[in-house]
């Protein structure tokens, strides 16, 4: 693992994809951020194989906007995905922790100081969120939409502000989280997941590093004082648009159930010894009285995993359980 060599301070990394319609208005919250004077932070604008210039726009936004005394950056990673974009912003970050706001995130006044302070008062917690408010062109919203919203990363992250760790994720969009275990989370094991990639509506890769880090041993936290507004235009409030974002999340749930599965065996053997040994008696009696060939095999991959067997026909749990293995927080 490389030397931190980071500084003490925050960056916030903008990916991009045909953004240069949405940049403005976002990189303008960015501006008008309200910090401590001490603070240092910059903004790195990643333009994710975009075909709208956006990585000149970015930086002709960020010029008129005056902001002199903030760094800024703007690279092109040329890999379509998410997650490609975010490793590069991450290997240009200067300081210890990041922020991810999507180019259709309007972030709060106090949102930079606060994740600061939050994720430098508390070394347990890996990454924090907050409440996303949806915003629009001043239209109504879709009858469906406030039973979909949670898939657009709408709304509140907890029921109160504390830990969230048992929801096993969190809103990609505002996360903050530390730059080092980001690095960390991916050093020798690649990303499964890549979330968008160019029109295609993948998704799942802020749960799958959220699963990391819990796997890692740290924290998920809910701050509702993290505030920030998700812009979202007509074309993506179709019913259309709804079904080819849910079937991207049905496709990377086949991924994230295995990670869900070893992190909630892993939360409750930590919890309690005795949760291992209930388990190791009830696992085998469970899986000879299934009803189906699907629970049969799910219960078995739990027994796998309680004696530790490994998973050799499954490279993707195999892998799961060789990273928990490796990484977990002493």
């Amino acid at each position: 693992m490389p030397i931190n060599l980071l500084k003490d301070g925050i960056s916030v990394i903008v990916c991009t994809y045909n953004g240069s319609q949405r940049l403005p208005k976002t990189l303008a919250h960015l501006a008008h951020q309200l910090t401590e004077k001490e603070l240092n932070w910059e903004v790195i604008v990643v333009d994710n194989a975009s075909l709208d210039n956006a990585h000149e726009i970015s930086k002709q936004e960020w010029h008129k906007l005056n902001t002199h005394n903030i760094q800024f950056k703007s690279i092109i990673e040329p890999n379509p995905g998410k997650i490609n974009a975010l490793h590069t912003g991450v290997a240009n970050c200067s300081y210890d922790l990041f922020i991810i706001c999507d180019d259709d995130n309007w972030l709060s006044p106090h949102y930079i100081q606060t994740a600061y302070n939050l994720l430098k008062g508390d070394k347990n917690i890996g990454a924090a969120g907050g409440f996303c408010e949806a915003v629009n062109d001043g239209q109504e919203f879709p009858e469906w939409f406030e039973n979909y919203q949670t898939g657009y990363a709408v709304g509140s992250q907890g029921k109160q502000r504390g830990d969230v760790t048992k929801r096993e994720y969190l809103f990609g969009a505002g996360m903050a989280t530390r730059t080092m275990l980001f690095k960390q989370a991916y050093f020798n094991f690649p990303t499964i997941l890549i979330g968008r990639q160019e029109n295609k509506l993948t998704a799942g890769e802020d749960s799958e590093y959220c699963q990391r880090l819990v796997l890692m041993g740290y924290q998920l936290f809910y701050d509702p004082n993290l505030k920030l507004q998700h812009y979202m235009p007509p074309s993506r409030l179709s019913y259309a648009y709804k079904e080819l974002l849910f079937k991207g999340f049905d496709e990377s749930d086949i991924v994230l159930e295995k990670y869900h599965l070893i992190t909630r065996l892993k939360l409750k053997i930590e919890r309690s010894f005795l949760n291992r040994v209930r388990l190791l008696i009830v696992t085998p009696i469970r899986m000879l009285f299934s009803s189906s060939s699907k629970k049969r095999n799910k219960e078995k991959d739990r027994l796998r995993y309680l004696l530790q067997l490994g998973y050799p026909k499954d490279p993707i749990l195999d892998s799961i359980v060789k990273f928990e293995k490796e990484v977990s927080k002493k």
